[in-house]
C-alpha cells in the first residue's frame, strides 16, 4: 500500500510523497527545490516535488562518504558497500569490522590496487563482484559506458532513476575537474544524487569524491566520464 502525505514546502511548492509501507530502499532520499536549493526532506520516502521553480534535485542522505585512504576505488566501493550493509543486508561486513579495516579488505584480498592506490576499471569490476558473491547475497551489477554520446541521454536517465529507487552507482571517470581539483588518468567516485533544471538542459552529478569534501555537485559532462555501475542486492 501507498499512503499520500502533502506537506508545505519551501518558497510556496508542495511536497507530495507516497510512502510504501515496506521501503526498504529509499528512506533517506532528500528533495529540494528552487535555485537556492533549499532543503525539503521527508523521512522513510522518496518525495515527488510540484513546483513552478527551475531547479529540482534527489539526494540519498545517508551514504557515507570515505577519504582516499587505500585508494579512490576502494574508498568508494566501500562507501557503496557500506551504505547496502546499513540497509538490510548485514551480512556484507563482518561484525566489528572498522570503516578502515573494510576499506583494508577489500584492497588486500579483492581490488588489489597499485601501489599509488590505482586500480583498472576491469579489476575493480571483477573484485568488486567477488565482494559480493562471498557474501551471499543475490546481486544486479551492470555497467553503462559513456564511450558513445548517442548513450547520454539513457545514461542520464538511468541514472536519476537508480537515484529515485534510493540505490547510489559507482562513477569511474576519465578526468576530475571542480573549483578546487583537477586530476587527469581517472577517479572513482559515488553518485548519491542529481540536479536539473526544469528543461532538463542544465544537469549536475551529487558525487562523494574520496576526499571528504561532503556532497559536491558536478556539472554533466559525459567526455569526463568512462563506465557506470548500477548495484542492487536481494536476499540471500
Amino acid at each position: 500500500m501507498l499512503k499520500k502525505i502533502m506537506i508545505p514546502a519551501l518558497l510556496g511548492s508542495v511536497v507530495v510523497g507516497l510512502l510504501p509501507e515496506n521501503a526498504a530502499f529509499a528512506d533517506q532520499v532528500t528533495t529540494v527545490t528552487d535555485s537556492t536549493y533549499s532543503t525539503q526532506s521527508i523521512t522513510s520516502d522518496i518525495t515527488q516535488v510540484i513546483t513552478p521553480s527551475i531547479i529540482g534535485m534527489k539526494r540519498i542522505s545517508d551514504v557515507p562518504d570515505f577519504d582516499w585512504g587505500r585508494g579512490c576505488t576502494i574508498s568508494s566501493a566501500a562507501m557503496i558497500i557500506k551504505y547496502w550493509e546499513s540497509h538490510g543486508y548485514p551480512l556484507l561486513i563482518d561484525r566489528g569490522v572498522s570503516d578502515d579495516e573494510l576499506q583494508d579488505i577489500i584492497a588486500d584480498k579483492y581490488l588489489h590496487p597499485d601501489p599509488d592506490g590505482s586500480v583498472s576499471t576491469g579489476r575493480a569490476a571483477i573484485g568488486f563482484e567477488n565482494y559480493l558473491k562471498d557474501r551471499g547475497y543475490i546481486y544486479s551489477f551492470k555497467a553503462d559506458s559513456f564511450y558513445s554520446s548517442s548513450s547520454y541521454e539513457r545514461i542520464w536517465k538511468m541514472i536519476t532513476e537508480e537515484i529515485n529507487a534510493g540505490r547510489p552507482l559507482w562513477l569511474f571517470m576519465n578526468r576530475y575537474q571542480d573549483g578546487r581539483r583537477s586530476v587527469e588518468g581517472g577517479h572513482a567516485v559515488v553518485i548519491v544524487g542529481y540536479k536539473q533544471n526544469a528543461s532538463g538542459q542544465e544537469r549536475k552529478l551529487i558525487l562523494h569524491t574520496t576526499w571528504k569534501d561532503g556532497n559536491v555537485d558536478y556539472e554533466w559532462r559525459p567526455s569526463d566520464f568512462s563506465l557506470v555501475y548500477k548495484i542492487k542486492l536481494g536476499s540471500k
